[in-house]
């Protein structure tokens, strides 16, 4: 089986010999854990470092260190030398195993029920903790982690459809069982993995938009196991899932460099059909399905166990268990440390005839510092961002918006990116006539103290017929999302990469968020409008971790484009918002101003929103305007106060 593994976790070779040993998290130093069977299928638990090598893109690398881990008992061997052996410390290494759901059809319920029964009838191992998830129709915890077996079969009763299940509450729990571990580290440490599963999971929802709902799921609990310590087990009931694309890639990334190994059950099990026999033939058979090849990857690229055709999952299911608690780890200190973010190949190797290794099959080589970004393509975006002097090389607009009061004290904002697709380059394939246009951005919102408060990134390719390829370079590629921020200065930093070029473009933009009470009068940033979507697709809302509120950009009526482009030609369109006080009934005045004097002044026809939001979309004709620069001001009147805003905009000859 092919093996090999994860970025993650430094070695303990220094720590004190009164302190219990740990594996911390290290850029610099590779943690392979692996699990290496003989053919009867029995682990191996004598093996010394000369029988292992390592290769990284088919480079030997140097072993540091082969421990041997068993519970809570950890044999480390170095090159030559005796076993020293220790005791981990049970407060802070857990074997953690979670069940995963992903839609299944009855009979894959059926089977997924009957397996997890079986398992938790063997009861369930000292300092071991299962948890259990749903995927569809959007990624929950129904079970967060627990050692107590009938909560893990209820949770999986629920999911996979048992009347009572559905419609109970989960049983009587044993509160002094719980009670008395609230106080541990893994304790806390495995309900903050939970409360990040859901927090990342409405975090992806939003980045893609939905379509990809299991994926983010996945990748959302990779990511919240990546602060507990040792390997984890991940058992995936799924009937196959779509394994192509950027999303694909990083999960496997993620669970490489986070230590999480997958367990793939095929629920379909073994299919009997209906054969067309010959005469003399036997009684029809049961027949495999399709292979689900993603399944079978995303287990063998982490260092799992794929299990397809078959009905009886006992046995591998009880293999979960025993790899959880008993796992060997070899570290080594990669010769390249040009951290490129590139994919690197892993590959395990025991002197010793007759064996199966089980190991993860690379890691993604992040520079040090940049351990938490979740997609490849964001490290030469990184790069360019803490570049000095930041690259400029492709052109590309930016902008940040600010709207009404949110709640808790909050202001609407909104920003969006801007990439003109004639700025980016172009692969022909003229044999087979068609084009390919390959864009990535990723933006931080920073407050005054230089953290991350949001962020987005995206990695989009495009491609189509070459004769399309004129007017596909004729139009932008945008990007806008909205969210609440507390009042304060913020930084937009965002870069964008032409990957065929392999040029990028990074820009920064400083903006304040002023404090707006309910019970005062304000007027939104001033919005140049690109376009306007009359029948704009129903609002989404990404779970209850999604709090963004509703977009300041849609209005009674349809949905505004921003246009970050200042420069205007003919027509001038414009969009804002007015918050009032409670039961007020403003009026605003749109001007148009030449060198501080006004050219044109008009009445605003406002639009009564929710919550005290009164909205104004306006178009002004600049045909006999003659060129040059102006400034649009909108002021508000209600209750004797008034409020204004401004920008600037120029006229094109």
């Amino acid at each position: 089986m092919k093996r090999a593994l994860a970025l993650l976790l430094a070695a303990c070779a220094a720590l004190p010999a009164q302190e219990p040993p740990s594996f911390r998290a290290s850029a610099e130093e590779v943690l392979v854990d692996f699990i290496v069977r003989d053919r009867r299928g029995r682990q191996i638990t004598d093996l010394r470092p000369e029988e292992i090598e390592l290769l990284e893109d088919g480079s030997p690398q140097t072993l540091k260190a082969l421990r041997r881990v068993e519970g809570l008992q950890v044999r480390q061997r170095l090159l030559g030398e005796e076993a020293d052996e220790a005791r981990l410390d049970p407060s802070r290494n857990v074997h953690l195993i979670v069940l995963v759901f992903d839609r299944l059809s009855t009979e894959g319920r059926a089977l997924a029920r009957r397996a997890v029964e079986d398992l938790m009838k063997q009861g369930i191992p000292p300092n071991t903790y299962y948890a259990v998830a749903q995927l569809d129709p959007a990624f929950r915890i129904v079970q967060p982690f627990t050692n107590e077996p009938y909560l893990v079969k209820w949770a999986a009763e629920r999911i996979t459809g048992v009347k009572g299940a559905r419609s109970e509450g989960p049983p009587a729990m044993a509160q002094g069982a719980r009670e008395a571990a609230a106080g541990d580290f893994a304790a806390s440490a495995m309900a903050a993995a939970v409360a990040e599963m859901e927090a990342r999971a409405a975090e992806l929802e939003r980045e893609q938009r939905g379509g990809a709902a299991a994926f983010n799921g996945l990748l959302s609990m990779v990511l919240g196991l990546r602060r507990l310590e040792g390997r984890k087990n991940a058992i995936l009931f799924s009937e196959g899932l779509a394994g192509s694309g950027a999303l694909a890639r990083a999960l496997i990334g993620q669970a490489n460099r986070n230590n999480v190994a997958f367990y793939t059950i095929d629920a379909r099990g073994l299919h009997s059909g209906v054969l067309i026999a010959a005469p003399d033939a036997g009684p029809p058979e049961a027949q495999p399905r399709a292979r689900a090849p993603f399944l079978e990857e995303l287990a063998a690229e982490t260092g799992g166990l794929a299990v397809a055709d078959t009905n009886d999952v006992r046995a591998p299911l009880r293999q979960v268990t025993e790899d959880a608690a008993a796992y060997y780890l070899a570290s080594y200190t990669p010769q390249n440390t040009n951290w490129d973010g590139r994919f690197r190949k892993i590959e395990l190797r025991v002197r010793r005839p007759g064996v199966q290794v089980q190991a993860r099959s690379g890691y993604f080589a992040l520079p040090p510092g940049m351990q938490a970004l979740l997609f490849p393509h964001e490290v030469p975006l990184l790069r360019a961002l803490s570049s000095n002097p930041m690259p400029k090389q492709v052109d590309y607009r930016a902008g940040m918006f600010r709207f009404g009061p949110a709640p808790q004290g909050r202001v609407q904002c909104a920003f969006q990116i801007e990439i003109p697709i004639r700025e980016l380059s172009v692969r022909k394939n003229e044999a087979a006539n068609t084009y390919e246009v390959h864009a990535s951005f990723l933006v931080f919102v920073k407050d005054s103290d230089g953290r991350p408060v949001r962020k987005a990134t995206r990695d989009v390719p495009f491609s189509g017929p070459l004769d399309k390829l004129p007017a596909f370079q004729a139009g932008d590629f945008l990007y806008n999302d909205h969210f609440p921020l507390p009042p304060g200065r913020y930084v937009m930093e965002s870069a964008v990469a032409d990957r065929l070029g392999e040029r990028v473009g990074t820009k920064r933009v400083s903006f304040v968020v002023p404090a707006l009470q309910e019970d005062e009068l304000s007027v939104s940033s001033l919005v140049l409008v690109k376009r306007v979507e009359t029948s704009p697709p129903e609002e989404v809302r990404y779970g209850e971790g999604d709090d963004r509120g509703p977009n300041p950009l849609r209005f009674r009526g349809g949905m505004v484009t921003p246009a970050l482009d200042d420069t205007v030609r003919g027509r001038l369109g414009v969009y804002f918002t007015i918050h009032a006080p409670q039961g007020a009934a403003p009026a605003a005045v749109i001007e148009i101003l030449k060198d501080g004097a006004p050219v044109s002044r008009a009445e605003a026809d406002l639009v009564e929103e929710e919550g005290g939001r009164f909205s104004c979309l306006a178009a002004v004709s600049l045909e006999n305007a003659p060129a040059g620069d102006y400034e649009l001001r909108v002021t508000a009147m209600a209750q004797g106060k008034a409020a204004a805003a401004r920008r600037g905009f120029t006229i094109a000859p």
